[in-house]
C-alpha cells in the first residue's frame, strides 16, 4: 500500500509542471522597433512589434499606449490595419505612433503598454521600455545631395 501513495503523490506532480508550461507560452511579448524621423516633416515615428496568439485567422486584440515620463504620447489600437495580419499563433502586429512635428531632440524613454485581450484571447497586458535618440537631420538630404554629384 505504501508503494501506491508515493507513486499517486509523483503523478500530482508531474501535473503541476504541465500546467505552468502550459500557462508560460500564453502571452504577449513586445519588441522595439527602430525609431524613424523624417527631416523634411520633423514627424518622429516609434512603435513595437507585439506577438501574441490568437485563434486561427484572428488577431490579439487590444491597445498600445505609448508615454513618457507619465504623460501619454498616444494610443494606437491593433487591429489589421495597423499592421497586424491574421495566420496562425503566435502573431505579429507592427504598431507604429507618429508623434508630433517638433518632438524634442536628444534622448527619450518610452514605454509601451500593451493592454492585452482578454477575455477573449490569451494574451494578458504586458509593457517595455526602451530608449530612442531623436537629432537633427535637416541638413542630410543637402549633404547627400552634393555627394551625389
Amino acid at each position: 500500500m505504501r508503494y501506491f501513495l508515493k507513486w499517486k503523490a509523483f503523478l500530482s506532480t508531474v501535473t503541476v509542471i504541465g500546467a505552468a508550461l502550459f500557462s508560460a507560452t500564453a502571452s504577449a511579448t513586445l519588441t522595439a522597433l527602430p525609431a524613424s524621423d523624417n527631416p523634411t516633416t520633423k514627424v518622429v515615428t516609434i512603435g513595437v512589434m507585439v506577438t501574441g496568439y490568437a485563434r486561427p485567422g484572428s488577431i490579439p486584440l487590444g491597445d498600445v499606449v505609448f508615454t513618457e515620463s507619465g504623460n501619454t504620447l498616444g494610443v494606437v489600437s491593433v487591429t489589421s490595419e495597423t499592421g497586424c495580419p491574421g495566420g496562425p499563433s503566435p502573431v505579429t502586429c507592427t504598431i507604429r505612433l507618429a508623434l508630433a512635428p517638433g518632438f524634442a531632440t536628444g534622448r527619450h524613454t518610452i514605454t509601451a503598454s500593451y493592454s492585452g485581450d482578454q477575455p477573449h484571447g490569451a494574451n494578458p497586458p504586458e509593457s517595455l521600455t526602451f530608449t530612442v535618440y531623436v537629432s537633427e537631420l535637416a541638413w542630410l538630404p543637402a549633404v547627400l545631395d552634393l555627394l551625389s554629384d
